[in-house]
């Protein structure tokens, strides 16, 4: 189900993603993808996003740094999540959890 939770801060955070990696595609929607995460859709793929990175860049926009966006930014995939392994996203999803 599409979600409207962080809109602003999601698609800011695709934009910035964008000038680290000009292949990442434009935003459609994103929707939680577990309890701490969420999948964007985008026009040529996929990005995985921590909701904590999506909510401290709509409220706190000065806390996300570029290593995390990078890091963002270096989930993208050219079409559909379904063909990511779980245990991948979850290693990515920890870095954020414990703030390495």
């Amino acid at each position: 189900m599409k979600s409207a939770t962080y809109k602003k801060g999601v698609q800011e955070i695709v934009s910035r993603a964008q000038e680290i990696n000009p292949q990442i595609g434009s935003y459609q929607d994103h929707k939680p993808a577990g309890p701490d995460h969420f999948h964007i859709t985008l026009s040529n793929g996929t990005l995985i996003l921590p909701r904590l990175v999506a909510q401290n860049q709509q409220e706190f926009p000065d806390k996300v740094s570029r290593d995390w966006v990078a890091e963002i930014a270096n989930t993208f995939a050219k079409g559909s999540a379904e063909a990511r392994k779980p245990s991948v996203i979850e290693r990515f999803l920890n870095r954020f959890r414990t703030g390495k």
